[in-house]
C-alpha cells in the first residue's frame, strides 16, 4: 500500500483525542487520500518526523536488503516452539 503512487498522506496526528475524543491509538492517526487519476511520491516508509524520513532516504536504496532477510527465522528451526516450552515449563516449576 505505501508503495502505490496514487496514495498521499493529508495529515498525521500524534495524539489520537485530537481526532476522536476519548479514544487511544497507539501511533496516532494518519489521514490519507488516494486518487487514481493523480500520481504523487511514493511514500515506501511512514515517519512524522522529516529528520529521520531524511536519515531512510540515504540509508536504504535500491539494493537495500534488511537484516531480516539476512539473518535466520528462528521459527524455521524451532528456536520459537522450544523457548515457549522452556518458559512454560519454567512457570510451572
Amino acid at each position: 500500500m505505501l508503495s502505490d503512487e496514487h496514495l498521499k498522506v493529508i495529515s498525521y496526528y500524534n495524539n489520537s483525542n485530537d481526532v476522536f475524543p476519548g479514544i487511544d491509538i497507539m501511533g496516532g492517526i494518519v489521514i490519507t487520500l488516494r486518487d487514481k487519476k493523480q500520481t504523487f511520491e511514493k511514500i515506501e516508509t511512514f515517519t512524522s518526523y522529516a529528520e529521520i524520513k531524511t536519515i531512510i532516504d540515504k540509508v536504504v536504496d535500491k539494493d537495500f536488503e534488511s537484516l531480516s532477510d539476512l539473518i535466520y527465522a528462528p521459527k524455521a528451526i524451532g528456536l520459537a516452539k522450544n523457548f515457549m516450552n522452556c518458559i512454560l515449563t519454567s512457570q510451572i516449576n
